[in-house]
């Protein structure tokens, strides 16, 4: 093992460890202290900016997601198709409303059954 793929593990043990304790801006730290440890070659070399600009992109993407997202609801809408998609705390599953298919006008809420599974279903 290279020592530059030894600092890369490092590197996301070590954010690994602080998403774990909910210390996101000492990530910012890490990837700070990367920065300046390389500021030299970044600001003369712009194939080296890029891929290391990309390299810290992916390598923190994959701390992110394999650790669990930091944010467990999330929601978003098509506006094109009129889907909203959500999650909740409670469930990772990705649930789809096709409004559509929904009164908006009426006068009864609507209300879906929650299911605690993974995967992706449309409700409606």
């Amino acid at each position: 093992m290279y020592p530059k793929e030894i600092l890369g593990n490092i590197e996301r043990f070590i954010m690994i460890l602080f998403l774990g304790y909910n210390q996101y801006s000492a990530i910012g730290l890490v990837l700070t202290a990367k920065s300046i440890a390389r500021y030299d070659k970044i600001s003369k070399e712009e194939d080296f900016a890029e891929y290391y600009l990309l390299g810290t992109l992916m390598s923190t993407a994959c701390v992110v997601l394999c650790n669990r997202e930091i944010t467990i609801y999330s929601s978003c809408c098509n506006q094109d198709k009129g889907i909203y998609y959500y999650r909740t705390y409670d469930n990772s599953e990705i649930v789809a409303v096709d409004m559509h298919r929904e009164d908006l006008d009426g006068e009864t809420l609507a209300a879906y059954d929650l299911v605690r599974a993974d995967g992706f279903r449309v409700v409606n």
